[in-house]
């Protein structure tokens, strides 16, 4: 006697596209939270750029001002 495999198969089918999308959706998710993390470390730059520049012009300001002392 032949046993039918055909609802096997479909079952193995239906197995293998789960999976699939499975994998799919954690790829997703995955790729989401790098994509959150890259703009949070991307706002941390910029503030630290912000207060390295403000520090720098503070620091230029005063080279300016010793450096008009001195030539007075």
């Amino acid at each position: 006697m032949v046993l039918d495999t055909a609802p096997e198969r479909f079952e193995n089918f239906l197995l293998q596209l789960c999976l699939l999308h499975a994998r799919q959706f954690a790829y997703v998710i995955h790729h989401a939270t790098l994509i959150r993390e890259l703009r949070d470390q991307q706002g941390v730059l910029e503030q630290r750029i912000a207060a390295r520049t403000q520090s720098l012009k503070q620091a230029k300001s005063r080279l300016e001002i010793a450096a008009d002392q001195l030539r007075q």
